[in-house]
């Protein structure tokens, strides 16, 4: 990490003492020179390299010079010194403080001024997106977005004072998760990634993404749920019941109001719902709810593997675990391999899965690259297959093309198989609590029928 300027190091700058200044010339072109090849840094730097000043990337270029071929004054280079510090500290990992972080705080404020207060006040902007995120149950949803806002600041009141207290910054995060909630009630807190303090994605996407996970920490019984996410739209596919407690539907609106627009205009969101949307919409929204139940099975599992031991049944429908105390790292490894494969799967159907149609094609046509996957059904291909079938058929294909069963020669294989990983998504209801377990299978059946391709 370089060195924040002081005052006093900013003076002798400006002053060009002390060779302080070609000192700090030196530090910013190391910390260029050896930047990390990392996918949060990367979209950070993507990011920044757009949104900076002409300025600020010309003083930066004009860094890389020598002295004598550099033209930046010694007020140039003080003003814009700090910038380009806390640009190269951020590339390199470095978070500023959660506690002290006026951002941070100014997100909590602008979660009360203009989500919070709108929907308590019934504006019309709060009233609309209500309607449009849970239908006949919008007045029941509306009375959690003050809880959510209480829990916030008292979450953001304990952050701080101890081990898993309040907001804890999370290095070990995955790149494309902002933050993970844990637990409800008093003993909840909220692990909050690079991406997040980073401010990758926007104020919007980052206030959204911490309301999200705070209302899962809403006292038992009335806490939220992730059925489904906006990825794919499939939190607009809910049944109103379902809505009420899925996370992603607060989300939504607290996007509506902060971005000053809704995440589907009327004529979209009629289309999506008549018939509860197209096949390919059903069936890519089945697959990403049974993805991320799996998904964030994974992530717990994972976590509570590091704090006692866990029975064998852990992992039903993959190989067994070791059973017992003296195993209980190696359990750890295994599930840290399990949850590795879920991320890539997660991201895979979520963000990077197209799922198309061509009257022409005599087969299933897939193009997969290292990122992103395409599928093209032909005709007839559904074979009067449920939704929920063709999901979990489809399914079957990405996890293919990502750990292929045959694989190459000399390919190091995955912990889990494709079939294997395919097995626990298919069966992933059987590791919930009945009561979610009830409104899954209500998930389900309210898409039972495909509509018309």
């Amino acid at each position: 990490m370089i060195p924040i300027p002081t005052p006093a190091i900013l003076d002798a700058i400006r002053s060009r003492t002390s060779y302080v200044a070609e000192s700090y010339v030196k530090l910013v072109n190391g910390a260029w020179r050896d930047l990390p090849d990392d996918e949060v840094l990367k979209d950070l730097r993507n990011r920044w390299t757009r949104e900076l000043s002409p300025g600020w990337v010309e003083l930066a270029g004009d860094l890389t010079k020598s002295s004598k071929e550099r033209k930046a004054s010694g007020e140039a280079m003080a003003k814009g010194l700090p910038l380009i510090v806390d640009t190269l500290n951020r590339l390199h990992g470095w978070v500023p403080d959660i506690r002290s972080n006026l951002w941070f705080e100014g997100l909590i404020q602008r979660i009360e001024k203009d989500v919070v207060n709108p929907v308590v006040r019934k504006s019309p902007a709060a009233q609309e997106s209500l309607q449009r995120c849970f239908g006949k149950n919008a007045d029941k949803a509306a009375t959690r977005f003050p809880a959510i806002l209480s829990k916030f600041k008292a979450l953001h009141a304990r952050t701080g004072k101890g081990p898993g207290m309040g907001f804890v910054y999370s290095p070990d995060l995955p790149g494309t998760m902002r933050a993970l909630a844990h637990g409800q009630g008093e003993t909840a807190w909220v692990e909050v990634g690079r991406r997040l303090l980073n401010n990758v994605d926007g104020d919007a996407e980052s206030a959204a993404a911490l309301l999200h996970e705070v209302s899962h920490t809403l006292a038992p019984g009335y806490y939220t749920i992730d059925f489904a996410y906006r990825a794919v739209n499939a939190h607009y596919l809910l049944i109103p019941e379902l809505a009420e407690v899925n996370a992603a539907n607060y989300e939504q609106v607290a996007l509506d109001l902060l971005g000053g627009k809704l995440g589907l205009s009327a004529a979209e969101l009629d289309l999506l719902r008549s018939g509860k949307g197209t096949l390919l919409e059903q069936v890519h929204a089945l697959m990403s709810s049974r993805v991320i139940r799996a998904w964030i099975q994974a992530h717990n599992l994972y976590s509570d593997s590091k704090e006692k031991p866990l029975p064998s049944t852990s992992l039903s429908g993959l190989p067994a675990i070791p059973d017992g105390t003296e195993y209980k790292e190696v359990v750890t490894g295994l599930l840290d391999e399990f949850k590795k494969q879920m991320d890539l799967l997660i991201n895979r159907v979520n963000k990077h899965l197209t799922l198309g149609r061509d009257s022409t094609l005599p087969g299933l046509k897939v193009v997969s690259t290292a990122t992103d996957t395409a599928i093209t059904l032909p005709p007839g291909w559904e074979g009067g297959r449920t939704p929920d079938q063709l999901a979990m058929a489809l399914l079957e294909v990405v996890a293919n093309e990502l750990w292929p069963p045959i694989a190459a020669p000399a390919a190091i294989p995955p912990a889990y198989t494709s079939v294997q990983i395919v097995g626990y998504v298919s069966s992933v209801q059987i590791h919930e609590t009945p009561g979610v377990r009830e409104l899954l299978q209500q998930y389900f059946d309210s898409i039972a029928k495909p509509a018309k391709a």
